[in-house]
């Protein structure tokens, strides 16, 4: 993968296990017939241009542990905002830490560059370009 392949790139890091997103959205969202929730190996095709045909949908955001960092988990989103209603949701629900970035390319419409801290719920810093 190579980030510069992205027009946005959006990525959350909560201070918690995997496991324990694993049980909330499990809780929030398991017996909804409006999501999926699916566990695979992780891969970068989050950002493809078209979807599928047949009307499938990409999935909209994956959790995945670093291998160096065990008890925290990254969140990857295909939306330019990165599903940062969703951070704040985890953030306050979980009360747990929050960091949050968006990189966009300059030649993108509306381009954003931001970092966001969240602490159960509460966003303290804002730094954007």
């Amino acid at each position: 993968m190579r980030i510069n392949q992205f027009e946005y790139f959006t990525f959350t890091c909560l201070d918690c296990p995997l496991e324990q997103i694993k049980g909330y959205i499990q809780k929030r969202w398991g017996n909804s017939e409006k999501y999926k929730i699916t566990r695979t190996p992780f891969k970068f095709d989050l950002y493809e241009t078209s979807p599928l045909k047949g009307g499938a949908h990409f999935e909209k955001l994956y959790f995945f542990t670093p291998r160096t960092c065990e008890n925290k988990c990254i969140m990857f989103s295909n939306y330019s905002d990165g599903l940062s209603s969703l951070a704040y949701q985890i953030s306050k629900a979980l009360r747990i830490k929050a960091y949050c970035f968006q990189i966009s390319t300059n030649d993108t419409h509306d381009a954003m560059n931001a970092f966001s801290y969240i602490e159960k719920g509460k966003k303290y810093v804002l730094s954007m370009q």
